[in-house]
């Protein structure tokens, strides 16, 4: 059998943490699935398992991908510190490959449990949900929904550059946060012309994942044209 070749960073580290959670109820004490889930959850941290995706780490881990999926969901349930501050982040990651469609949706393709969840977790709390019925790992998001997770992962500080920077372009003055974004996603879809009718545009890093500079820049070419 092929051996499983998987580089760990810091193999000390790695086992100092294993031994102290799996010695922390006494030796034995851990069923399999419990050791199973820490060794994920390891593997995630010290071996940049996140970055790879579930059919890729299927293979190398000889697991179902069903079975990547709920450990990995079990991990970050147990063991994942900064919850909210992960979601954001990794939100923003996932967006340089998202995709406005014509009909005024952001589609995401999300393989992670987690953070799916999570995220469908935010939009419900404005009273909204995401629509997931065609694939269960594509999050289609309506652009008022979309623009309310913008409102909450970015920083006030952030904010006020992007509106500060905005309001000088705008005729109107003293634009909201909310009104710009829905603007702006408004005018993407009008500008992407017969291309969007096919298959949709990508947002790119350059639009909302690629920072608060080449976003307000994005942001002023789009409303200037």
């Amino acid at each position: 059998m092929e051996n499983v070749i998987i580089e760990v960073k810091d193999k000390t580290v790695f086992l100092n943490i294993f031994l102290q959670e799996y010695l922390s109820r006494g030796f034995g004490s851990l069923s399999k699935r419990e050791i199973d889930i820490l060794v994920m959850n390891l593997l995630v941290k010290y071996a940049d398992l996140d970055n790879v995706n579930n059919f890729d780490l299927s293979l190398k881990l000889k697991l179902t991908e069903s079975k990547i999926r709920n450990l990995k969901y079990e991990a970050n349930l147990k063991y994942r510190e900064n919850t909210e501050e992960y979601i954001k982040k990794s939100f923003f990651i996932l967006l340089k490959k998202a995709r406005l469609t014509k009909n005024k949706t952001i589609n995401i393709a999300i393989e992670d449990n987690f953070l799916r969840n999570a995220i469908k977790a935010k939009v419900k709390e404005s009273g909204s949900y995401t629509d997931s019925s065609f694939n269960s790992e594509i999050v289609k998001i309506e652009i008022d929904d979309f623009v309310y997770l913008l409102d909450c992962f970015y920083t006030d500080a952030e904010k006020i550059i992007i509106i500060d920077e905005i309001n000088q372009l705008l005729s109107k003055n003293n634009i909201d946060f909310k009104d710009l974004f829905k603007l702006f996603l408004e005018e993407a879809v009008k500008s992407s012309g017969s291309e969007i009718g096919k298959q949709g545009v990508l947002l790119g890093i350059g639009y909302i994942s690629g920072g608060v500079i080449p976003l307000v820049s994005s942001i002023k070419n789009l409303l200037k044209g």
